[in-house]
């Protein structure tokens, strides 16, 4: 019988060598900020549009962009969003004169409303009155006045159609004028009892 016949084997390749993993690379660290990290920012800074939902808004209006990485980078949003927000851009041609209007006139209005709330403060505390019933309590002084000289020469008239003498009269007239002048300025209207010779 003849030899059997073994299949040859192939030879192997030689083995390789392990390559050596090169380190993965650190993706760059991100400025950018998100939509709630920005809005805390402005926050942070006191400037308006400090939610959440004025972001969402002024990033969909396309006052501000978001960078390739989908962050919003905050100088470059603040820049923007004061540039493109109608309320704070100053009309074309007008650069800083318009601004300098639009925080002095804000200005004013800020220190009329304090203005009024300390009257508002003083009034409830009674250091103020309002006009009206100043001018209210005036005429009422003033009607008084008047009723009580028109009303004097009726009261005092048969006393001094009595009196003879001109000094007699004139006395009469002098104490009931006194009397309504001292009423008046005390503020408490008494009768004025009738003179007697």
């Amino acid at each position: 019988m003849p030899p059997k016949k073994t299949a040859k084997k192939k030879p192997r390749a030689p083995a390789r060598k392990a390559a050596k993993k090169k380190p993965a690379k650190k993706p760059a660290p991100t400025t950018g900020l998100s939509q709630r990290g920005y809005a805390a920012h402005r926050k942070k800074k006191g400037l308006p549009g400090h939610t959440l939902w004025a972001v969402q808004k002024a990033l969909k209006a396309g006052r501000i962009t978001r960078n390739a990485e989908g962050k919003i980078e905050p100088k470059q949003a603040d820049k923007d969003w004061l540039e493109n927000t109608e309320d704070q851009a100053p009309p074309p041609g007008q650069g800083e004169l318009f601004t300098e209007g639009y925080h002095k006139s804000r200005a004013r209005h800020e220190e009329a409303k304090a203005q009024l709330a300390e009257l508002l403060v003083k009034e409830k505390k009674g250091e103020l009155v309002p006009r009206e019933v100043v001018a209210q309590a005036y005429a009422d002084e003033f009607r008084a006045a008047s009723e009580k000289l028109q009303t004097l020469s009726a009261r005092i008239s048969h006393t001094l159609a009595t009196t003879r003498s001109a000094r007699k009269c004139q006395q009469i007239l002098d104490e009931a004028h006194f009397k309504v002048l001292e009423e008046l300025a005390a503020g408490s209207p008494e009768e004025i009892e009738e003179v007697d010779d």
